[in-house]
């Protein structure tokens, strides 16, 4: 277990690399109860170090809506279909980068 400072500190670090990958529009919500998730979809990241092991679940609803704003942000326009499988990797690598970037930052107060 971890102290409530240390568990802030993490979270706004985790949302400071959220912001720098995702952008603006979209908002970061710390979850405590699984009683309180209303999708189905989950990509699980994982964030390990000598002195630290971490798991954060990023639920997302799969609808057309999130397959228009990877469209958009992938630079495929409109008319472009995005399928499943893309929604999923692209996704993944956003958690890759989000990881990255807090280990990265992690490596500095450490």
């Amino acid at each position: 277990m971890i102290t409530q400072q240390a568990r802030l500190s993490l979270e706004n670090m985790l949302k400071k690399n959220i912001s720098e990958n995702m952008g603006c529009g979209h908002t970061l919500q710390v979850i405590d109860n699984k009683n309180d998730i209303s999708s189905e979809q989950v990509v699980v990241l994982t964030i390990s170090s000598y002195t630290l092991r971490m798991l954060i679940f990023v639920f997302y609803t799969d609808d057309d809506s999130l397959k228009r704003q990877i469209a958009d942000i992938l630079a495929l326009g409109s008319g472009n279909h995005v399928d499943d499988e893309r929604v999923e990797d692209y996704l993944r690598e956003l958690g890759n980068s989000i990881c990255g970037g807090f280990k990265r930052d992690l490596g500095l107060i450490l």
